[in-house]
């Protein structure tokens, strides 16, 4: 089979053509080899953090970039959004699922390992946002009362569970009223 890449087909703007690789990958459509064409081509920082994303969103690359995210204190905040934004996706609930639970379990030791703003974005951005369920929301309104986890967690996790609260209702709401 052919290498594809985005050379010649996805436009001269390296941030187009980023998200268009990411939506590929999303898609299925690209993988590993692909995101390393476009790697090739995009040498620069941005390149290898928006490279990260890519790889995050493969269905075989959640468990290095979870582990990225949880436990490597040398990613930098670019890179961290990066993977966090790739991990996620609500095509890929099932291959997810098990980092919902470990989401809970883990989030909050990354208060060892980060400082300051950081904590909370890593927290508000790998939170589980798609996981919308009324377990999910119990569990995130249930940390974020925690007051044994640090602040940053703390607020990142309650404005995000307010998020899936409201999605969780919206959904319930339109669920039932098509019946």
């Amino acid at each position: 089979m052919a290498e594809r890449s985005c050379s010649g087909g996805c436009g001269g703007d390296a941030e187009l053509r980023w998200a268009l690789v990411l939506r590929l990958v999303l898609l299925g459509v690209f993988g590993a080899a692909e995101i390393d064409a476009e790697l090739e081509r995009d040498r620069s920082t941005e390149g290898a953090v928006r490279a990260a994303g890519c790889r995050a969103a493969l269905p075989t690359g959640k468990e290095a970039a979870w582990t990225r995210v949880m436990t490597d204190p040398s990613v930098g905040v670019n890179e961290l959004s990066s993977l966090c934004a790739g991990f996620w996706h609500p095509l890929q609930d099932e291959l997810t699922a098990p980092y919902v639970e470990r989401y809970f379990a883990e989030i909050a030791g990354t208060a060892q390992i980060r400082a300051g703003i950081v904590v909370g974005l890593t927290a508000g951005r790998i939170f589980p946002r798609y996981a919308v369920s009324q377990s999910t929301v119990e569990r995130a309104e249930a940390l974020a009362g925690d007051e044994t986890v640090a602040p940053g967690i703390r607020r990142a996790v309650a404005d995000a569970a307010d998020d899936l609260k409201r999605s969780f209702a919206a959904r319930n709401l339109w669920t039932n009223a098509s019946r």
